[in-house]
């Protein structure tokens, strides 16, 4: 169980620089995108993280072809 936890912090923190770096969010962004990613990872598994990373991810480059 505590693998879980690491496992979801060490994803949440990769993702989060990817994010920051690539202007994907702001700050106040990627502390809300952290909790919300970090309960659907830990309480929801993998697939469901996925669900949401993916739509993040179109999401993200969608509002850059404007």
């Amino acid at each position: 169980m505590l693998s879980l936890f690491l496992e979801a912090t060490l994803v949440m923190a990769v993702i989060g620089v990817i994010a920051l770096g690539g202007r994907f969010l702001d700050g106040r962004g990627l502390a809300a995108a952290v909790v919300v990613g970090y309960c659907v990872y830990v309480l929801g598994g993998r697939s469901h993280f996925l669900a949401i990373f993916t739509f993040f991810v179109v999401a993200g480059f969608t509002t850059r072809f404007r």
